[in-house]
């Protein structure tokens, strides 16, 4: 009866922690970088105070995951069940840290909206086009995770390896702009650290495409 329970248990746990999972992503997290992305262009105060406050509530969310899962993981359960418990502990954790990710690029938009900063056309288009690609490797890795799609995966690794090559190849795009004064400084080192950010969500997103092929466990 007693181990009938706790399988109960792990089912329960899988419900409400997908269940969680998908408000936390597809209706928290992808919305909370959909509207960082956005702010870059329009500086919209409300955009930037729906990031920051829906933040908090994602790490009020994720305590509360944690603590829910963590006296699971010390029960006598089967490997399989084990397993389970301790991928919703990862992936949550990697969603948590994509939140502070967002959050620490939406409050460099916000310097820079308060600085009056002006990009050049190219720094546009380049953050146009390694946020795109972070957009979709959080939606891809996320639908795959929710429904096990080991293809779906398997098609996050290619696009986390552009965003590493993009990140790199746009830092030194951008030093140079800021050498040849056509960026100004200061905002240059902000517009350096949007990119290392987004490099780091889509190293997060990686990590939860791992753990649905059952790797980096």
């Amino acid at each position: 009866a007693e181990k009938k329970q706790e399988i109960l248990e792990i089912s329960n746990v899988k419900d409400r922690g997908y269940k969680i999972l998908d408000d936390i992503v597809a209706e928290m997290e992808i919305a909370s970088l959909e509207k960082t992305i956005e702010s870059f262009k329009t500086k919209s105060s409300k955009n930037i105070e729906f990031v920051l406050e829906r933040e908090k509530v994602i790490n009020g969310l994720e305590k509360e995951i944690i603590d829910y899962l963590v006296p699971l993981s010390d029960k006598n359960l089967s490997d399989d069940e084990q397993h389970k418990v301790f991928v919703m502990m990862y992936a949550i954790n990697d969603y948590e840290r994509i939140g502070d990710h967002c959050e620490n690029i939406i409050e460099l938009i916000q310097e820079i909206k308060e600085e009056n900063s002006v990009f050049s056309k190219t720094a546009f288009d380049e953050y146009e086009k390694i946020s795109s690609d972070v957009m979709k490797i959080i939606v891809d890795t996320t639908n795959a995770y929710k429904d096990n799609n080991l293809e779906l995966a398997k098609k996050c690794i290619p696009i986390e390896e552009e965003v590493d090559i993009l990140e790199e190849t746009y830092r030194r795009n951008h030093m140079d702009r800021i050498n040849k004064g056509i960026c100004d400084t200061n905002a240059g080192v902000k517009f350096l650290d949007i990119l290392s950010n987004f490099e780091r969500i889509a190293d997060h997103c990686l990590n939860i495409a791992n753990y649905t092929l059952g790797k980096e466990l």
